[in-house]
């Protein structure tokens, strides 16, 4: 998932730290939070395949509200 930096709006990349490459900003949080939402999403993937369409429906608007 992409995270843009609040502090300068540059575009994070995943393999670049934890570190804005700009500012020197700390996105772990962020990078956390999008690790999560990425989490919920499969896991609503999975329940989709298993039939299981409230779970899916919920694991998704999880999701969503993370990112």
């Amino acid at each position: 998932m992409e995270i843009i930096c609040p502090a300068c709006g540059k575009l994070y990349e995943n393999n670049a730290g934890t570190a804005c490459q700009r500012c020197g900003c700390d996105l772990a949080n962020l990078a956390s939070i999008a690790a999560a939402a990425a989490a919920q999403l499969s896991a609503a993937s999975a329940s989709l395949q298993a039939a299981q369409w409230s779970d899916a429906l919920q694991r998704a608007e999880r999701s969503w509200s993370l990112r």
